[in-house]
């Protein structure tokens, strides 16, 4: 490979790695940073299957020396990673986030962690990276299951046919892209991290390499090369979380990045920026800038929560520069260029074994819990249909008890999730049936928009989303509606902050507008009234406390007794003041079928005057800065089901 060639390449992996960076900071500048991975993935995909296309006897193609290779570039950083970041996960993972990082280092040393994350994830994005500084790993995971089982099927296939190549290379990108645009829509979450919808990214890398080494031109692809540039920086800044993803919209920016790749060879006016010292230099340690990032990323944010430092962003890449750096030149490069004896394999396979009985043994003790106070920090209960987890759905929902005639329909966002296992058992003991659509950020706002920010379009899941709503209340005679989101951060488009020194961290990445003249307030109030007036009954709930704080974190290195004198709790002026257009938003509709539940009344100006409690003395009744947590729930489905037993009765 020409020298030009090389530093092409380096300069796309340096946009790759920038672009996740500057995603894992959460700047709002470059929303679609997450489509770095993808870039990933199909230059490697290119690079591979080129090595396997230039062989002009395959024969030749030693797996050995293959595997070998990939041993010496990825183990070693890895198991160091893994090695170091395990002190840190002492100090800073409550409980039950330390054991899933055990469970995240065993699937990551066996490469499978891309199926682990699925099995545990909450969300994608929001702040989940800030729990899991192993989360990264899946895409690790996924590159290593391409090297095992796609690699040989090529080699197989050149070896018996090698003119099928290019039509097995078409075969497998239009089944695994038809599979991502399917399970887009019916299972976000696994479609995510699944390597079957993956698989075609690296695909197009080899169709790419196919061309390019089958028909040569001298043209140099000025025109289409900065046409594709452009394509792939609007990708970068307009795509979003609720971008279908992977799907056939990833086809755009990753075809205009094969399009760059294609033409690399050329001397045209991008390929001399790509070609510039500081892009290549990213690129060139872009292996160690991936695999330390997230990592650094999340135990400088965990650091803050326990121990009350601040690191800005500026400070963050500094030292994620610094240790990529270390790991570039003194383990990565230096286990290339040597040759692996059997001491070197008796270190690692120490520090393998070492790791894994950490591991194991983290998990046998509950998640090492030396904690100072005796606060019992539990998650909630997810429910899964069909083996897809039903908070995940948007083009569809989970059905409960089908055989039962009355039905309660839980409709929401990630607030009212929390609310479902319990909704779900009180509906099989009263013969209900039960059905949830609660989305992440998809409160029941009718006749209305969500906007994207970054592009100032509207996004067409969230109208899917309220039509199947719509078509569900209106199929089902007896039905009772419960009805809940996080209002606050909706209408505000602002994170909450508590006034007394908790701010978290999450950004909207979205408005909501009226599609009529009438405001968002008068189209729900109109809307559910006409609703009630047709019989449907409605449980609104009002919005439930936010805190400020990672309260799970927060109480987890406060001594007890500390905790009976100052109890960690919120001001209810504040959750008041910032739930007043809330308040007035679920006052509008009037009607008797309308019922409501205050959320508020059960944590705020009962255990302590005029504040809101977060805990008990043994529970927390939230898992981070505002989603409940199983005891939490049950606080409030209790109140729940006391209205629904006087609705039925």
């Amino acid at each position: 490979m020409n020298n030009k060639k090389v530093e092409t390449i380096n300069g796309l992996k340096g946009i790759a790695l920038i672009a996740l960076i500057i995603s894992l900071l959460n700047l709002n500048s470059l929303s679609g940073g997450f489509l770095g991975i993808d870039f990933f993935f199909l230059i490697i995909g290119y690079l591979n299957i080129k090595i396997l296309l230039k062989f002009n006897d395959i024969k030749l193609f030693s797996f050995f020396e293959y595997y070998i290779n990939k041993i010496k570039k990825i183990s070693p950083s890895l198991i160091i990673l893994i090695v170091i970041s395990i002190p840190l996960s002492y100090l800073t993972l409550i409980p039950f986030r330390n054991i899933e990082y055990a469970q995240s280092i065993i699937y990551s040393l066996l490469f499978f962690s891309n199926y682990f994350f699925w099995t545990v994830r909450e969300h994608h994005f929001f702040d989940y990276y800030l729990y899991k500084p192993l989360l990264h790993l899946w895409g690790l995971s996924i590159l290593i299951q391409f090297y095992i089982f796609f690699i040989p099927c090529l080699v197989f296939i050149i070896k018996k046919k090698r003119e099928f190549i290019f039509l097995f290379l078409i075969l497998i990108l239009s089944v695994s892209l038809s599979l991502s645009g399917y399970l887009s829509l019916k299972s976000p979450g696994f479609n995510f991290y699944f390597t079957a919808t993956r698989i075609w990214e690296f695909a197009l890398g080899g169709i790419i390499a196919f061309q390019q080494l089958n028909k040569k031109n001298n043209y140099n692809g000025n025109l289409p090369v900065l046409f594709s540039f452009f394509l792939i920086l609007i990708s970068l800044i307009f795509y979003n979380q609720y971008t279908l993803h992977p799907s056939p919209l990833t086809l755009i920016p990753l075809s205009a990045l094969g399009t760059i790749l294609y033409f690399s060879e050329r001397n045209n006016f991008i390929n001399k920026f790509l070609s510039t010292k500081i892009l290549s230099f990213f690129g060139i340690i872009s292996f160690s800038l991936f695999l330390w990032g997230n990592t650094i990323f999340a135990f400088t944010n965990l650091f803050e929560f326990q121990y009350d430092l601040t690191f800005n962003s500026f400070t963050i890449i500094i030292i994620i520069l610094i240790v990529s750096l270390i790991n570039h030149f003194l383990i990565y490069k230096k286990f290339l260029t040597i040759k692996l004896n059997k001491y070197y394999y008796l270190l690692f396979g120490s520090l393998i074994f070492i790791s894994i009985s950490y591991s194991y043994f983290v998990i046998s003790v509950d998640g090492l819990n030396n904690k100072k106070s005796h606060v019992k920090i539990e998650g909630t209960k997810t429910l899964y249909q069909n083996n897809i987890k039903c908070a995940d759905l948007t083009t569809s929902v989970c059905k409960f008890n089908k055989e039962n005639k009355k039905t309660i329909f839980l409709i929401g966002d990630s607030h009212m999730n929390s609310l479902a296992y319990d909704l779900k058992e009180f509906s099989r003991k009263n013969n209900f049936k039960f059905i949830m659509s609660t989305p992440a950020g998809s409160p029941f706002f009718l006749n209305t928009s969500r906007i994207t920010k970054s592009n100032n379009k509207k996004d067409q899941r969230f109208e899917k989303i309220m039509s199947l709503r719509k078509k569900i209340i209106s199929e089902n005679e007896n039905i009772i509606v419960v009805l809940g989101a996080r209002y606050p951060f909706f209408f505000s488009g602002t994170p909450f902050d508590n006034k007394e020194g908790g701010k978290e961290k999450n950004l909207l990445f979205y408005n909501f507008s009226s599609n009529s003249e009438n405001s968002i307030l008068n189209e729900f109030k109109l809307g559910i009234e006409a609703y009630a007036n047709r019989g449907v009954k409605f449980v609104l709930i009002y919005p439930i406390p936010e805190v400020g704080w990672h309260v799970p974190n927060k109480l987890y290195f406060k001594n007890s007794d500390d905790l009976k004198k100052k109890p960690l709790t919120t001001s209810l002026k504040v959750y008041l003041e910032r739930s007043k257009y809330s308040f007035d938003f679920l006052d509008g509709p009037k009607n008797k079928n309308i019922y409501r539940f205050y959320p508020h009344t059960v944590f705020c100006d009962n255990f302590i005057k005029k504040r809101c409690v977060t805990h008990n003395q043994k529970y927390s009744y939230y898992i981070d800065y505002d989603h409940m947590s199983f005891l939490g729930s049950k606080l409030l489905t209790k109140e729940l089901f006391s209205i629904i037993n006087k609705i039925k009765n």
